[in-house]
């Protein structure tokens, strides 16, 4: 035990971390709640000696993952567990709570999660900076607990595949949760709003006292979600602190809804990130006028934008319908944009070959409409390499646009 106690904290962090890699080299997840081999391990090892245990349980509880249960016990006892434990509340600094099925089924005695109860458990953990909601139902705000006076100050929250039943019983009513926080990077996917069809529509929402709109800096938006829907009805994010939005789109409606956050949100944003690549493999339209309802026009400050290029193997996708939308993206992109960037994501060699000539008209279209372009980047990823990458394209572009420098290769994996 003498030579355990004199390894620094700083090496024992490299051999605790290490130890938690399976053979592919990725770390496992780390929860006291949903244990596995790893955890078991650093629990094991905070209890060796008293240098060790520090050391141990900040790797231990810096990432929770909260699995919830059926008869909704989990949670409270968690909250209870935080609670009795300020040391290890103090530790937590990403907070993932989810269910393993979405929705509700049938015979369960659990309606679903209170607000209430989740704001406590973030206002218990001093150093959480990143909160993960996914894949339960979230009920309305209880009538006799306040809402509360401050925003929740937060660096990344996520909300997937929640479903929201604000009109869950007499003693609940909506709340609009976006109100509560003050957030740096929101994202949001697949949330959906469930109520009685009698309510068609909902007027009396709890709202923070005294607040105004909430602020997000960074806004991503995946294909639906009835929060962000929730919130515009009822005044919306504040325009002027929106910096970043990003946008998968897999239909006509989400597109439009993109559009409709462009127009609201876009005047203040320097960037810009884009996934059309679903949509236009799914719709494949034979105009630009389609793609004008997400026009770019009201980003007046855009300085970057990003675009992604990447093929699907579960639908039909064309290079040239995805040049197409970026066409007409480009074309409505103010001319303050200073930065291009292309994301290839997992495509194959044979996947780069094809898209090159419609990747290539679309950096000759961006060098020649922004006259203050400074960079253009192909980020790729593994098995694609930088040198093939950058040959593909070179190939068919001009000599002029090559000898500017502009274009450039990234892999994601250096």
């Amino acid at each position: 035990m003498a030579v355990a106690s004199l390894i620094p904290s700083e090496i024992l962090e490299i051999i605790f971390v290490e130890s938690q890699r399976d053979p592919y080299g990725v770390l496992t997840s780390q929860t006291p709640f949903h244990p596995d081999k790893a955890t078991k391990a650093l629990a094991a090892y905070s209890f060796v000696c008293r240098c060790w245990r520090p050391v141990a349980q900040e790797l231990l509880f810096r990432d929770v993952v909260l699995t919830l249960d059926e008869q909704g016990s989990r949670i409270t006892e968690f909250y209870a567990f935080i609670q009795s434990t300020p040391y290890i509340a103090g530790l937590i600094q990403y907070l993932l709570i989810r269910s393993l099925s979405a929705g509700l089924k049938a015979g369960r005695k659990h309606d679903g999660e209170c607000p209430a109860l989740l704001v406590n458990i973030i206002g218990a953990l001093p150093a959480l900076s990143h909160v993960n909601f996914a894949r339960f139902t979230l009920l309305g705000w209880p009538k006799d607990i306040p809402i509360p006076s401050q925003s929740i100050k937060l660096a990344h929250l996520s909300l997937s595949q929640l479903t929201y039943r604000p009109l869950s019983g007499t003693d609940r009513v909506p709340f609009d949760i976006l109100s509560l926080f003050d957030v740096d990077r929101l994202e949001v996917s697949n949330n959906h709003l469930r109520h009685p069809k009698k309510h068609a529509h909902i007027s009396d929402v709890f709202v923070r006292p005294g607040s105004g709109p909430p602020i997000v800096r960074e806004l991503v938006y995946d294909k639906y979600d009835c929060f962000i829907n929730f919130n515009l009805e009822r005044g919306g994010l504040d325009v002027e602190h929106v910096r970043l939005l990003s946008f998968v789109l897999d239909s006509v409606e989400s597109l439009k809804f993109a559009g409709l956050l462009v127009n609201r949100y876009g005047a203040y944003a320097t960037d810009i990130h884009l996934d059309l690549c679903t949509i236009a493999s799914l719709e494949r339209p034979q105009s630009a006028s389609f793609w004008q309802v997400c026009s770019l026009a009201p980003c007046i400050r855009i300085l970057r934008l990003r675009l992604s290029w990447i093929h699907s193997y579960l639908i039909y996708t064309s290079d040239e319908d995805y040049s197409d939308a970026y066409e007409a993206i480009l074309a409505s992109t103010p001319p303050t944009l200073r930065e291009l960037k292309f994301s290839f994501g997992s495509a194959l060699r044979g996947h780069l070959g094809r898209a090159a000539p419609s990747v290539a008209q679309r950096i000759v279209q961006a060098v020649s409409r922004f006259q203050d372009l400074k960079r253009v980047t192909l980020s790729i990823i593994k098995p694609l390499t930088v040198d093939e990458c950058a040959a593909a394209i070179n190939d068919f572009l001009p000599c002029k646009i090559i000898e500017r420098g502009l274009v450039m290769v990234e892999s994601e994996d250096d």
